[in-house]
């Protein structure tokens, strides 16, 4: 994980992020606290946070690479050109993506929930949910200002 997110930062000219064993303790307790209220995604008021969820037959593993990538693939989304990034890319879906390249962050750390969710089509009736908690410091500023900043173009490799 660390190194999936670090690579998707190197592309974008930003130094890598450090693995803070606090900060992944506190997203860890986030994600099973969701995790046991069937992996509904609710943000912990904590700034700089990320969260995915999926549910599947058969139960989901416990990586992270998959969250990472869904948040990174926000890219696509994302106008580098505009004078106002903010008010144009955050309503189009971009904020997870922002996190992850912002450039201002420097530490992170993430956990993983799980839990037996009912599917009554599936055989014996249950599949899985499974939650992603990433937390970063520091996390994003809402400004234009601050996303012309720390939000830089995708360099070719």
């Amino acid at each position: 994980m660390i190194t999936a997110t670090n690579t998707y930062r190197e592309w974008h000219q930003v130094p890598p992020l450090t693995w803070s064993t606090t900060i992944a303790t506190e997203a860890q307790t986030y994600a099973e606290v969701l995790a046991a209220q069937q992996c509904d995604l609710e943000h912990g008021g904590v700034g700089g946070e990320c969260l995915y969820g999926m549910s599947t037959y058969p139960k989901p593993d416990w990586s992270c690479k998959r969250a990472i990538d869904a948040w990174y693939s926000e890219v696509k989304l994302y106008d580098f050109t505009v004078p106002n990034p903010y008010d144009y890319n955050i309503p189009r879906g971009t904020g997870h993506f922002v996190q992850l390249v912002w450039l201002s962050s420097s530490v992170f750390g993430c956990g993983v929930g799980k839990a037996d969710v009912p599917m009554s089509r599936m055989p014996g009736g249950y599949g899985g949910c499974k939650v992603v908690v990433c937390r970063f410091q520091s996390g994003y500023k809402a400004s234009n200002e601050q996303l012309l900043i720390n939000v830089l173009p995708r360099v070719s490799h």
